[in-house]
């Protein structure tokens, strides 16, 4: 690997992490503190599970584009379903900057998790 791409990668995992505290700070007051990293897990483990369910029908760039799009998804279902709910004080909660830090983490984690799942579907099995 070259020292750009090694240099890179060490500069998105920490960028990951930065905005992965960023979203726990910001859903702990409404998600508590054992369902904010759970559902940051989410980030990586549904495009994982969609990806060892799409097997090589994902395989390539699709498989990036469809993580990053459950990724997305991860994060603004839970929330339409939480604000759907009833009356929340969700002005309070800071939503924006939750946003703009979990949508990108939860992307990222997809676009690097799914491929994974569709690669562990598409191994050929050893007798």
């Amino acid at each position: 690997m070259s020292a750009g791409r090694t240099a890179s990668s060490v500069a998105l995992v920490g960028a990951m992490a930065a905005t992965a505290f960023v979203t726990l700070g910001n859903a702990e007051p409404w998600a508590g503190d054992q369902v904010g990293p759970i559902w940051v897990a989410c980030g990586f483990f549904v495009p994982f599970l969609i990806g060892i369910a799409l097997g090589r029908a994902a395989m390539g760039i699709r498989a990036n584009v469809l993580g990053a799009l459950a990724g997305a998804i991860t994060v603004v279902a839970p929330t339409l379903i939480y604000l759907a709910s009833g009356e929340r004080d969700y002005a309070g909660h800071e939503l924006s900057t939750f946003f703009a830090a979990f949508i990108p983490l939860a992307m990222t984690q997809g676009a690097i998790a799914m491929p994974v799942g569709v690669a562990a579907r598409s191994r050929p099995r050893s007798a």
